[in-house]
């Protein structure tokens, strides 16, 4: 009894008190100055007539009954063994096959557990077991590339890097790098490990929007696989970076030198005695410093400094900091040192932890050794981070009004140069210089959900815009847009693609902003699309962390009440009668 509900309870203590007062109404009509017994009976079938009465009007609800039957879902990749051992214990188990029939909630409408084997349900699916206790069990990871590495977006000139592994390779084969024009650009031989890494590097050399390869060959030339690589190559800008430092440092000798090589125009003052400073200019001796001031800074991309320099500032210097930040969009890295965690974390907001593992590996470059401080971040809202290691942030950043505050654990990466590693240092620091950075005021900023894309499967995406309600197309057609309740101006929406290749997406307010995506021929990346799937199975569907979110109520037969309703009115009309 305790898990029945009713449906309009909206109205529940008006109806209650229109019933009580039509049983007050009959008692006074009945009455007859005297208390018999006719005159009780006729009181409790009057009662039970408008009890049955106000169950039917509040209509009353019940858990839905389940039985206690198992399903078992198979989906691609799925292990016959474990198939056959599940549906041994399990002989009456429903068998749904999900790689010919995707429609699941109603099939599964009557069970009580559900077992997915394989890959799993494509993320899209899997709001169809949401109100079922469900158990994920992966097939066997699929032969090919596995995990990829990569920026689809580069500037002029940029060095384009590769990584990932390979599962289960052929040895002998070979995997090559190929432009669009068919030319192999960069090779790495396949040998016999379980998961070989790999890396294919080459320069972009051309503006515009490409579609690269990646191509697998045999011993004798022929083509096994063939994999897009979707690549925008956009014009470079060269920023203008101001490195103060309180003391000479490794560290920024061979950074300066790196942002120069960029094509960067790069200041450095550095304190060399008391009193005594070195100003060296690279690819520009018309940035002019006089001292930290709002005019000054104004002519800055991105700020460097070090915790020696940071410490002489003055409190009105560091408000005239926070100010270019907040209000120009200035970026400010602070360089990492034992004692950045203390000096910096209440103007920064970022937090620190003590850590006894100093020395770490970063995808893609898990055989470098790359060394940290005994700190390491604490994750918050706020903190969006750039490297990390074994799920822990090691290169992060707080926005701050426009700009960006961040800084680092890892020590000495010069010596990464020194090793002969420069495309590791390069990895390291390319995106924290780029993300940083002053960032270009746009009316619209994109971000797609998911490198894969696939023609007439859904593709989430969202932006950023101050824009009240802002209007997305796609191939002449509206898309539909969805406020997000966490985060003030961003907005969701959902296309399906219906063509391979590069697509668009435009603002109805402002045709030139676009966003360009690419679509894949299916049968592409099937390795990654799978172990990806299988994620988010694991995700969504693990016992320790999968809860009903809802039990599914059925409305409860009223039958028995409009009986009952019935009979008490037939005999409270034939009473008087039979008098």
């Amino acid at each position: 009894m305790n898990d029945i509900s009713f449906t309009n309870t909206t109205y529940l203590w008006p109806i209650l008190l229109g019933a009580f007062l039509l049983w007050i109404v009959f008692l006074w009509k009945e009455w007859k100055g005297t208390f018999k017994v006719q005159f009780f009976f006729s009181a409790v079938v009057s009662f039970l007539a408008i009890a049955c009465l106000v169950v039917m009007v509040l209509q009353p609800t019940k858990p839905q009954s389940s039985s206690n039957k198992t399903a078992i879902v198979l989906t691609e990749g799925f292990s016959k063994s474990v198939y056959d051992s599940l549906k041994k214990k399990n002989r009456k188990a429903l068998i749904v096959d999900y790689r010919k029939e995707q429609q699941l909630k109603e099939k599964l409408s009557k069970v009580s557990r559900v077992f997915v084997l394989g890959n799993g349900l494509e993320t899209y699916d899997l709001w169809q077991l949401k109100t079922i206790p469900s158990t994920f069990i992966s097939g066997k990871e699929p032969k090919g590339i596995g995990k990829l590495t990569y920026k689809n977006k580069l500037t002029l000139g940029d060095s384009i890097h590769i990584a990932g592994n390979y599962h289960a390779p052929t040895e002998g084969n070979q995997l090559f790098l190929v432009d669009p024009s068919g030319q192999e650009l960069d090779s790495i031989k396949l040998n016999n490990e379980q998961k070989q890494l790999f890396k294919l590097t080459s320069v972009s050399k051309a503006l515009g929007d490409f579609a690269y390869s990646l191509v697998q060959k045999n011993s004798e030339g022929e083509t096994i696989e063939q994999h897009t690589l979707p690549l925008q190559i956009l014009p470079k800008e060269a920023l203008k970076v101001l490195i103060l430092n309180g003391s000479p440092s490794f560290e920024t000798k061979y950074l300066k030198n790196y942002l120069a090589e960029m094509g960067n125009e790069v200041l450095v003052r550095t304190q060399i005695s008391r009193g005594r400073y070195k100003t060296e200019y690279l690819n520009s001796e018309t940035i002019q410093f006089n001292g930290i001031s709002s005019s000054v800074l104004q002519e800055f991309d991105l700020l460097i400094l070090d915790e020696t320099l940071w410490n002489t500032l003055s409190a009105a210097q560091r408000n005239i900091v926070k100010n270019a930040i907040v209000s120009d969009g200035l970026g400010l890295f602070m360089q990492a040192s034992e004692n950045v965690p203390l000096s910096f974390k209440d103007f920064s907001g970022i937090r620190f932890k003590q850590t006894n593992r100093t020395e770490i590996r970063i995808h893609p470059f898990e055989k470098v050794a790359a060394y940290t401080y005994a700190n390491r971040f604490v994750e918050s809202m706020n903190l969006v981070g750039i490297h990390f290691s074994e799920g822990e942030t090691i290169t992060g950043y707080n926005r701050l009004g426009k700009g960006r505050i961040g800084t680092t654990v890892l020590k000495s990466t010069y010596n990464l140069l020194l090793k002969g590693n420069s495309d590791s240092y390069r990895f390291l620091w390319a995106p924290v210089i780029e993300k940083l950075s002053k960032q270009e005021e746009k009316a619209l900023h994109w971000e797609m959900d998911s490198f894969l894309a696939f023609k007439d499967e859904p593709v989430t995406f969202s932006l950023d815009t101050e824009e009240e309600i802002p209007k997305v197309t796609y191939e002449g057609s509206q898309i539909p847009m969805r406020g997000d309740i966490f985060i003030k101006n961003r907005w969701d929406g959902i296309v399906y693609p219906k063509k391979t290749g590069w697509n668009s997406l435009k603002s109805a307010n402002d045709t030139s902003i676009t966003k360009q995506f690419f679509v894949f021929e299916s049968g592409q990346w099937n390795t990654l699309k799978s172990i990806q799937t299988q994620g988010a199975n694991k995700k969504y569907l693990s016992d320790k962390t999968r809860v009903v979110q809802e039990q599914v109520k059925e409305p409860m037969s009223l039958f028995w009440f409009y009986i009952i309703f019935i009979a008490c009115l037939g005999y409270l009309w034939i009473l008087p009668k039979m008098k």
